[in-house]
């Protein structure tokens, strides 16, 4: 897992300079952004939408290619090897995540301190995953903004699952900050692949408030039990 780690973070440093590379020079040419950004997401867009892209200069081809390669080495940590039985990602779980199975919390009344836990969707704690793409995932935005590797695995990929509304995310603000080294890659990385020492959470009950709750999600039969 050391030598996955050290290897998987230099991908992310090459990647991540890859796409400042790319962001720097829509920067420069604001207008270019849709046959570039297409292209990058074309696995994620209707066909006619590929088609009316247009054509792509030498030098656009180029940064979208070093872009395309280093997202792949990137996104190849998700992938079973060939003889293998986990993914390098799966590996980083058993080794790194000290939970036997992902930890959420729907406290039931207002929280009055939290330690530990990240505040996700309606105010439920979590824990994040102890892995290398979950650590990847909370790093999201340090360096690039809108980060297409995330951007792309979460919407299937090459399968294009979930289809990209390339209006929309060529509206969005792009930011790209200066490339960081392999070693502060894992550094942010391995700082994030660490427990925190407590998870604590503590809340107030409100007496008034009759809003029902359940420890244990409902289940229904489907079927009635034998004897």
């Amino acid at each position: 897992m050391d030598r996955t780690l050290d290897e998987w973070t230099a991908d992310v440093a090459d990647y991540l300079a890859a796409g400042e590379a790319l962001y720097a020079y829509l920067d420069d040419k604001p207008e270019r952004d849709r046959p570039c950004l297409g292209a990058l997401f074309e696995d994620l867009l209707p066909e006619g939408e590929r088609a009316a892209l247009g054509e792509l200069t030498a030098e656009e081809k180029e940064l979208l290619e070093s872009l395309g390669q280093a997202m792949e080495k990137v996104w190849n940590v998700l992938l079973i090897p060939r003889g293998g039985e986990y993914s390098p990602d799966e590996v980083s779980h058993l080794v790194y995540d000290p939970f036997p199975a992902r930890l959420t919390v729907s406290l039931p009344g207002r929280p009055l301190e939290v330690e530990g836990f990240e505040v996700g969707e309606r105010g439920v704690l979590e824990v994040a995953g102890f892995g290398l793409w979950d650590a990847l995932k909370s790093l999201e935005g340090r360096w690039l903004s809108p980060d297409p590797i995330l951007i792309y695995v979460s919407r299937g990929g090459e399968s294009g699952e979930q289809p990209l509304d390339l209006d929309t995310f060529l509206g969005e603000p792009r930011r790209a900050a200066p490339a960081p080294s392999a070693d502060e890659v894992r550094g942010a990385i391995e700082k994030l692949l660490t427990p925190a020492p407590l998870y604590r959470a503590a809340w107030k009950i409100e007496p008034e408030d009759e809003t029902p709750f359940t420890w244990e999600a409902p289940f229904t039969l489907e079927a009635p039990l034998e004897d």
